[in-house]
């Protein structure tokens, strides 16, 4: 049995091979840029931010689905593996039970030899057949990293909130006096309270930018990652599995490209 698994594994292999589309480093290379100052953008601006990765996000998930329902179609994998096959000198009748899986385990050893004895590309073996979602499974491991350092930042700009915006904002308004000097201290307190909150922006959003930079290094490092693992060790899923799993990549980072602007002192109250 296990022989005939890698048998088919080999057939959708080659199948998969037949695919292109848009590198997924377009989609990385097209995102927003990322803003090194959150603190005098307009509404208009932060509003186009969102709008772009929103816009990309769905070509995103349209490419990926493109590109799924390409892999997953029978008749579009048998052309493509009776065209690649037809070339290792198997029979059309041996062609035909090798997409069935109708063949002895013996069969299946047999073939397996004759179809890499025919191909030029190295085709996987079935020990990394096997151990195919073992190293998948540590793709995305990054952003384990990235959500600590996040987290840690989101916890430094609280304690900085609490103890340099929050005393100013509650502080209670002038009730004696004129009207004038009410309104007097009125805006005053306003303009404090701009103050405060624009030290406070000041200060991290550049340690926000700073983390956003470091996750776009981790991604384009991961993606490279993949790619070479891909090519060396998990050849079973080609260019179509590994192009959706990079389009996966870059689509998880421009998710955690959306709340760059959310510097919003109230989420603290």
């Amino acid at each position: 049995m296990k022989k005939i698994l890698y048998v088919s594994a080999i057939v959708l292999f080659l199948a998969q091979n037949s695919f292109s589309g848009n590198p997924p480093d377009s989609y990385l290379n097209r995102a927003p840029a990322i803003p090194e100052n959150i603190c005098t953008a307009s509404f208009e601006q932060v509003t186009s931010f969102h709008d772009k990765i929103q816009a990309l996000k769905e070509e995103i998930k349209k490419d990926a689905d493109s590109r799924t329902e390409a892999l997953s179609s029978d008749a579009t994998r048998q052309k493509v593996a009776k065209q690649y096959l037809g070339g290792t000198g198997l029979s059309a009748s041996e062609i035909e039970k090798l997409q069935n899986e109708n063949m002895s385990d013996a069969e299946a050893a047999a073939l397996a030899s004759r179809i890499a004895a025919g191909q030029t590309n190295r085709l996987p073996s079935a020990d990394e057949i096997g151990n195919e979602q073992v190293h998948l499974d540590k793709t995305f491991a990054y952003l384990e990293d990235y959500h600590r350092q996040k987290e840690a930042l989101s916890r430094e700009q609280k304690q900085y909130y609490l103890q340099n915006v929050l005393p100013i904002e509650s502080e209670k308004p002038l009730t004696t006096g004129s009207i004038a000097a009410q309104r007097k201290w009125d805006a005053d307190h306003h303009q404090r309270i701009q103050n405060a909150r624009k030290t406070y922006c000041e200060k991290f959003s550049p340690k926000r930018a700073q983390l956003a930079y470091a996750l776009k290094s981790s991604v384009k490092k991961e993606m490279a990652r993949v790619r070479q693992f891909e090519a060396k060790q998990l050849a079973q899923l080609g260019a179509v599995n590994q192009d959706i799993l990079l389009l996966n990549i870059v689509d998880s980072y421009l998710d955690e490209q959306k709340d760059l602007y959310a510097l919003n002192v109230t989420d603290y109250r």
